[in-house]
């Protein structure tokens, strides 16, 4: 069902329909009202969305599916966790 879930949110948010979220599409997520509503329950805000995108990123200036599920099945769970999995991925881009 999760994964259901995120596959669904993906292909709302890949507006192009390329397979991977630019940051304006992702940008525009947190505009739209459907999705926005699926960032809260996911725990984000729009307050969020610039440092989440670079979470989710690996440094292509794109999220690709494998990314996004990745890395918020990553996120899930009490706030440790983001920044558990922030920290990890400074490591990794030095």
């Amino acid at each position: 069902k999760d994964i259901e879930d995120l596959e669904h949110m993906f292909a709302e948010m890949d507006a192009n329909e390329d397979g991977a979220i630019t940051w304006e599409e992702f940008e525009a997520s947190f505009e739209d009202e459907a999705l926005r509503k699926k960032w809260f329950l996911l725990n984000f805000q729009k307050e969020d969305c610039r440092e989440l995108f670079a979470l989710l990123d690996d440094g292509d200036g794109e999220v690709s599916y494998n990314e996004f599920c990745d890395g918020l099945f990553k996120l899930r769970g009490v706030a440790q966790a983001r920044d558990v999995f922030a920290l990890q991925k400074m490591m990794q881009r030095l």
